[in-house]
Protein backbone atom coordinates (compact mmCIF):
# COMPACT_ATOMS: atom_id res chain seq x y z
CA UNK A 1 0.00 0.00 0.00
CA UNK A 2 2.74 2.47 0.95
CA UNK A 3 4.82 1.40 -2.06
CA UNK A 4 1.87 1.98 -4.40
CA UNK A 5 1.27 5.41 -2.87
CA UNK A 6 4.93 6.35 -3.29
CA UNK A 7 5.01 5.13 -6.88
CA UNK A 8 1.93 7.21 -7.72
CA UNK A 9 3.15 10.32 -5.91
CA UNK A 10 6.92 10.16 -6.48
CA UNK A 11 6.84 12.85 -9.16
CA UNK A 12 4.62 15.23 -7.18
CA UNK A 13 6.63 18.33 -6.29
CA UNK A 14 4.73 18.90 -3.04
CA UNK A 15 5.52 15.40 -1.77
CA UNK A 16 9.18 15.75 -2.71
CA UNK A 17 9.31 19.09 -0.91
CA UNK A 18 7.80 17.51 2.22
CA UNK A 19 10.27 14.63 2.12
CA UNK A 20 13.20 17.01 1.70
CA UNK A 21 11.95 19.19 4.53
CA UNK A 22 11.58 16.15 6.80
CA UNK A 23 15.16 15.10 6.05
CA UNK A 24 16.54 18.59 6.69
CA UNK A 25 14.65 19.21 9.92
CA UNK A 26 14.94 15.77 11.45
CA UNK A 27 16.11 17.24 14.78
CA UNK A 28 12.85 19.15 15.20
CA UNK A 29 10.80 16.04 14.46
CA UNK A 30 12.52 13.91 17.10
CA UNK A 31 10.81 13.80 20.48
CA UNK A 32 12.42 12.72 23.72
CA UNK A 33 9.55 11.32 25.76
CA UNK A 34 11.65 11.25 28.93
CA UNK A 35 12.27 15.00 28.78
CA UNK A 36 9.79 17.49 30.24
CA UNK A 37 8.42 19.77 27.46
CA UNK A 38 9.42 22.89 29.39
CA UNK A 39 12.99 21.68 29.71
CA UNK A 40 13.07 20.89 25.98
CA UNK A 41 11.86 24.42 25.20
CA UNK A 42 14.43 25.92 27.58
CA UNK A 43 17.17 23.83 25.93
CA UNK A 44 16.35 25.45 22.59
CA UNK A 45 16.01 29.01 23.90
CA UNK A 46 19.01 29.21 26.23
CA UNK A 47 21.89 28.28 23.89
CA UNK A 48 20.37 30.46 21.16
CA UNK A 49 20.91 33.48 23.43
CA UNK A 50 17.24 34.31 23.78
CA UNK A 51 17.46 35.43 27.42
CA UNK A 52 13.91 36.75 27.67
CA UNK A 53 12.34 33.54 26.40
CA UNK A 54 14.62 31.39 28.57
CA UNK A 55 13.66 33.50 31.60
CA UNK A 56 9.96 33.12 30.88
CA UNK A 57 10.38 29.34 30.50
CA UNK A 58 12.38 29.06 33.74
CA UNK A 59 9.75 31.17 35.52
CA UNK A 60 6.98 28.90 34.19
CA UNK A 61 8.87 25.77 35.30
CA UNK A 62 9.23 27.24 38.79
CA UNK A 63 5.53 28.13 38.84
CA UNK A 64 4.65 24.58 37.77
CA UNK A 65 6.81 23.17 40.56
CA UNK A 66 5.08 25.35 43.16
CA UNK A 67 1.67 24.36 41.80
CA UNK A 68 2.71 20.70 41.97
CA UNK A 69 3.71 21.20 45.61
CA UNK A 70 0.34 22.77 46.41
CA UNK A 71 -1.54 19.92 44.73
CA UNK A 72 0.63 17.19 46.26
CA UNK A 73 0.10 18.38 49.84
CA UNK A 74 -3.49 19.62 50.29
CA UNK A 75 -4.46 21.75 53.27
CA UNK A 76 -6.58 19.10 54.96
CA UNK A 77 -3.88 16.43 54.71
CA UNK A 78 -2.06 15.65 57.92
CA UNK A 79 1.56 16.72 57.70
CA UNK A 80 3.83 14.16 59.27
CA UNK A 81 7.43 14.26 60.49
CA UNK A 82 6.91 17.61 62.19
CA UNK A 83 6.93 19.68 59.00
CA UNK A 84 4.70 22.64 58.43
CA UNK A 85 2.41 22.74 55.42
CA UNK A 86 4.69 25.27 53.71
CA UNK A 87 7.78 23.10 54.19
CA UNK A 88 5.99 19.99 52.95
CA UNK A 89 4.82 21.82 49.83
CA UNK A 90 8.32 23.20 49.23
CA UNK A 91 9.73 19.67 49.52
CA UNK A 92 7.19 18.39 46.99
CA UNK A 93 8.05 21.28 44.63
CA UNK A 94 11.77 20.51 44.96
CA UNK A 95 11.11 16.83 44.24
CA UNK A 96 9.25 17.89 41.08
CA UNK A 97 12.19 20.08 40.02
CA UNK A 98 14.61 17.20 40.56
CA UNK A 99 12.38 14.85 38.57
CA UNK A 100 12.14 17.13 35.53
CA UNK A 101 15.85 18.02 35.51
CA UNK A 102 17.25 14.52 35.97
CA UNK A 103 18.05 14.20 32.25
CA UNK A 104 20.08 17.42 32.17
CA UNK A 105 23.85 17.52 32.37
CA UNK A 106 25.53 19.31 35.27
CA UNK A 107 26.39 22.21 32.98
CA UNK A 108 22.76 22.56 31.87
CA UNK A 109 21.49 22.37 35.46
CA UNK A 110 23.89 25.15 36.43
CA UNK A 111 22.75 27.26 33.46
CA UNK A 112 19.08 26.71 34.34
CA UNK A 113 19.70 27.66 37.96
CA UNK A 114 21.53 30.85 36.92
CA UNK A 115 19.02 31.90 34.24
CA UNK A 116 18.16 35.50 35.08
CA UNK A 117 14.71 35.97 36.61
CA UNK A 118 11.89 37.39 34.51
CA UNK A 119 12.06 40.74 36.30
CA UNK A 120 15.73 41.14 35.50
CA UNK A 121 15.56 39.91 31.90
CA UNK A 122 12.29 41.41 30.70
CA UNK A 123 11.40 44.46 32.76
CA UNK A 124 14.90 45.91 32.38
CA UNK A 125 13.71 47.38 29.06
CA UNK A 126 11.05 49.51 30.72
CA UNK A 127 12.08 53.17 30.95
CA UNK A 128 11.00 53.51 34.60
CA UNK A 129 12.80 50.41 35.86
CA UNK A 130 15.09 52.29 38.25
CA UNK A 131 12.63 54.89 39.48
CA UNK A 132 12.27 54.63 43.21
CA UNK A 133 10.30 56.66 45.71
CA UNK A 134 13.00 59.28 45.64
CA UNK A 135 12.25 62.98 45.36
CA UNK A 136 10.90 63.86 41.91
CA UNK A 137 10.25 60.25 40.87
CA UNK A 138 6.72 60.85 39.48
CA UNK A 139 7.94 63.74 37.33
CA UNK A 140 10.88 61.68 36.00
CA UNK A 141 8.45 58.89 35.21
CA UNK A 142 6.24 61.23 33.17
CA UNK A 143 9.23 62.69 31.31
CA UNK A 144 10.62 59.26 30.46
CA UNK A 145 7.23 58.01 29.33
CA UNK A 146 6.89 61.06 27.08
CA UNK A 147 10.41 60.50 25.67
CA UNK A 148 9.61 56.88 24.86
CA UNK A 149 6.31 57.77 23.19
CA UNK A 150 3.99 56.25 25.79
CA UNK A 151 0.62 58.05 25.72
CA UNK A 152 -0.55 59.50 29.06
CA UNK A 153 -3.55 57.15 29.08
CA UNK A 154 -1.25 54.09 29.10
CA UNK A 155 1.26 55.50 31.57
CA UNK A 156 0.86 53.50 34.80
Amino acid sequence: MAIEFHNKQCHDARLQRLITLAKLTSKRLKTDLDLHPGIAAWREAHPAGNTKLASYIAHELDRQAKKHGENAVPVHKEVRSGKTLTNARADAANAFKIAITQNLSDHEREALATTPPVNQAVYVDFPWRAISRAKGAPQRKKVQARQHGIPPSLDP
